[in-house]
Formats: structure tokens, C-alpha cells, sequence
């Protein structure tokens, strides 16, 4: 009978150990909600710039409640011919857009000085979106810079079309680059809104 209750206690302790072991490595590794890190990429919040295209400030008033939420250095990309409201009638095959649309090779000319990226881990780019995707002077940029090695975070203004088109086409033009999960905003956006996807994609807000 001692005998038995040996081999028992042992069994039991055995099993206990097991378990403890098996809880320090989940607490070890974290609950796997979390994304993995990827090693190849710099931390996502590690110098961030904010670059963003607007036509019609609906772009920058999303741009600007999120450099105020992280406090990151920003920039304007602005065209050397501003867009009018008749340059901007998509309806209207004769406008401006409409014509550049046509011709997917056009890239309209950036104005300024051009900046400097290298102290910069990562960009959230932002655009409103014309005819299902990003902008061509957005196209413009992205054959200018080579964000090689960055992270990208992608947003867009738009009244129903959603980002995934454009963040197709980024990808394609920036294939060395990490892309994080883009976001479409309404006209109507909110500040939780804004912060919602910020934090989802794992930004940290400024203290």
C-alpha cells in the first residue's frame, strides 16, 4: 500500500512540475494576442514622420489630430499646380484628374525642397482616394523616395472606397518595405476613430 501511494505522490508531482513549466513558457512568450515583431523591420514608433497628401483638408484634418495624438514630425506634400474644385470634378472627363487619371504613367511634379528620410523608422502616409486608389502624386512621391527597409502605415479619406487598392499598389511600388494595416476614413470621422486604428496597429500615444 506504501508502495502505491509512493508511486502516486510522484506521479502527482511530476504532473504539477509539468504544468508550472508549461505556464513560465506562455508567460515567457506573452498571450499571443499581441503581433510578432518583426526582426527585419525597426520599431514602429522609433522616429516617425507623418506624410500626407489633402486636396480638399479632409486629409489634413485627419493627418493633423494624428500628429497631435503621437506627437511625430510631419509633411505636407503639396503639388507645384494646387488642384482647384474644377480641377477636382471627377465626374467631368474634361478636368484635370480626370485627364492625369487617364494616363496612369503621369506624375504630377512635387513642390519644395525635397526632405530627408534617413533619420526615420517609419511613415504613415495619408491620401484621399480618386478613382479607388491613392492619388498619382502620391505615386509621385513613392518614385522620388525609396522607403526600403521602413515601416509604412497607410490611411485614406474617401466617401466609400476603402484603402485595400491603394495599399496593394504601395506595396508594389515599396516591395521592401514593412506595410502595416491601413485605414479608410469618412468625411464624418471621429477622434476615437482615428485613435482606434493608431492604437491597433500598435502606435503609442504621445505622454
Amino acid at each position: 500500500m506504501e508502495t502505491k501511494q509512493i508511486v502516486l505522490i510522484a506521479v502527482v508531482a511530476v504532473a504539477v512540475v509539468a504544468c508550472i513549466a508549461a505556464a513560465v513558457v506562455i508567460m515567457g512568450n506573452g498571450s499571443g494576442s499581441d503581433d510578432p515583431v518583426d526582426p527585419d523591420f525597426p520599431d514602429l514608433n522609433d522616429n516617425v514622420i507623418l506624410i500626407y497628401f489633402s486636396a480638399t483638408e479632409v486629409t489634413d484634418g485627419v493627418a493633423k489630430k494624428i500628429q497631435d495624438y503621437l506627437g511625430c514630425d510631419i509633411y505636407r506634400i503639396e503639388p507645384v499646380i494646387p488642384y482647384t474644385p474644377e480641377d477636382l470634378q471627377r465626374d467631368n472627363p474634361e478636368s484635370r484628374v480626370s485627364k492625369e487619371h487617364a494616363d496612369p504613367n503621369f506624375r504630377p511634379a512635387i513642390a519644395g525642397v525635397k526632405i530627408d528620410l534617413s533619420k526615420y523608422s517609419t511613415v504613415i502616409l495619408g491620401f484621399p482616394i480618386w478613382y479607388h486608389a491613392e492619388p498619382q502624386i502620391i505615386d509621385s512621391f513613392l518614385d522620388i523616395y525609396d522607403l526600403s527597409g521602413l515601416n509604412i502605415a497607410p490611411f485614406c479619406t474617401s466617401w466609400g472606397a476603402g484603402v485595400a487598392n491603394a495599399v496593394a499598389k504601395i506595396s508594389k511600388a515599396e516591395p521592401n518595405a514593412n506595410m502595416e494595416k491601413g485605414a479608410a476614413f469618412s468625411s464624418g470621422y471621429s477622434d476615437a476613430e482615428i485613435y482606434e486604428w493608431l492604437n491597433s496597429v500598435g502606435f503609442v500615444p504621445k505622454k
